[in-house]
């Protein structure tokens, strides 16, 4: 059977469609119809799901962490693009110093120090992908976590504000951004491994605090 609508070339878009569907209604049967109906039906949907394809969903920096996008928003907003990157790394390194309450100490050495895989001490605080730490992924992604925010502080933060390149097109400072927000996520889903308090030995038969 012939579809009115549809030959072998595709989609017949030269044809009045309500003509043609007049010639339908009246010289075939309507069952043959409902056929017509099931197969222009399906040739919408293919269409359909080829626009999608083309046109993948866009994100935008709106969709950021909210630390990220709440330190990028005003710079871009404005077209500051760099200044925007800049500002949220300076808050993705704070928000590293305040979970593990380590501010004495800035840059690169804030990721060495959360990430290491040395045991925490006291006032050394680490940050832990959660599970097992023998199990071959967690231990994989903690080792990762160390190169990967070593590697955001070097190549992002530190080439926003030192560098010499010029400002940013929008994708190239939302690719940054991007990276900056799985850090600050990554770091919302690590466990804080501290070191256990230190009991001194008793002494002269009383017992002494812990510190």
């Amino acid at each position: 059977m012939d579809c009115p609508f549809y030959d072998s070339n595709g989609w017949n878009g030269d044809q009045n469609l309500i003509q043609r569907w007049q010639a339908v209604a009246y010289n075939v049967r309507f069952e043959e119809i409902l056929d017509y109906t099931d197969m222009l039906a399906g040739q919408l949907a293919g269409l359909v799901q080829n626009a999608e394809l083309d046109n993948p969903p866009q994100l935008g920096p709106t969709e950021l962490h909210a630390l990220i996008w709440g330190a990028a928003k005003m710079l871009w907003q404005i077209g500051e693009y760099r200044r925007a990157v800049a500002s949220a790394a300076d808050a993705v390194e704070w928000y590293g110093r305040q979970q593990t309450s380590r501010h004495d100490i800035e840059g690169v050495s804030v990721w060495q120090e959360a990430f290491s895989d040395r045991p925490p001490e006291p006032g050394r605080p680490r940050l832990r992908w959660p599970g097992d730490p023998t199990h071959k992924s967690v231990n994989s992604m903690n080792r990762g976590l160390l190169g990967f925010g070593v590697g955001v502080q070097q190549t992002i933060r530190n080439q926003a504000t030192h560098g010499q390149e010029q400002e940013y097109a929008p994708q190239e400072a939302l690719e940054r951004l991007g990276a900056l927000s799985l850090l600050a996520r990554w770091i919302d889903e690590c466990n804080l491994d501290e070191a256990s308090p230190v009991v001194p030995v008793p002494t002269n038969g009383q017992p002494a605090a812990a510190v």
